[in-house]
């Protein structure tokens, strides 16, 4: 058959000259993808949005002091009063919506600060192995085994009270669950070719863990 036949077959893709064979793709799309598939992760996030916008809206939907107090106590649901008013006057909907902007910083803080230490500890035990995966296991194990509410009050009582110490606090308690599924997610990658040809040629731990890794579970790891 003629290399110019369009019934050709196409060859596959060459090898390395080493041998080693090719890396996988990696589809930086994945999980874009799997949120637009997922029905229930697409009502979520537009929840989400919603909530966000609200709260960033809140100076401009209900400006002012939104713990003010007034005098008219108790009320039910008025045009001046959407979502009527608490036992001392204060408006709902300004409570609703000015405590949407702390919740939302807090949630969005610890959540992605857990998820970075949990990324973190979870993939450097899984690609250095051995004493390092012994000890950083052993400290996860640990943090999963204390009880997480009695060490919240303990953390908040000996930290100055504020934002800052509930992200924290939550931060703590928060990382040991996601750390030891990323451990099991990054170790059975971490036998793959593509990673093994990385090691060999020299390039650098935390170039493979983020760069090779990382994206392969986020993708599913194909």
């Amino acid at each position: 058959m003629s290399v110019l036949d369009p019934r050709a077959t196409p060859a596959a893709p060459a090898a390395p000259p080493d041998g080693t064979p090719p890396a996988p793709r990696r589809g930086r799309t994945g999980l874009f993808r799997a949120l637009l598939a997922n029905r229930k992760a697409l009502f979520g996030a537009a929840v989400l949005v919603v909530f966000a916008l609200l709260a960033a809206l809140a100076p401009v939907i209900a400006p002012g002091d939104p713990s003010k107090i007034n005098s008219t106590g108790a009320s039910e649901p008025s045009a001046a009063h959407p979502f009527g008013t608490t036992a001392k006057g204060q408006d709902v909907l300004a409570l609703t919506l000015w405590g949407a902007r702390s919740s939302l910083l807090v949630g969005f803080s610890v959540g992605l600060a857990a998820t970075a230490l949990a990324v973190l500890v979870g993939m450097a035990a899984a690609y250095f192995g051995r004493i390092t995966d012994d000890l950083l296991s052993l400290i996860t194990n640990v943090f999963l085994l204390v009880p997480g509410v009695p060490l919240l009050v303990i953390l908040a009582a000996f930290m100055p009270p504020g934002t800052t110490t509930v992200i924290l606090v939550l931060v703590i308690t928060g990382w040991a669950g996601s750390a030891r599924v990323l451990r099991a997610q990054a170790k059975s990658i971490r036998g793959k070719d593509f990673v093994a040809a990385a090691v060999v040629s020299g390039e650098r731990p935390l170039r493979i863990m983020f760069r090779e890794i990382l994206p392969n579970m986020a993708s599913g790891g194909d």
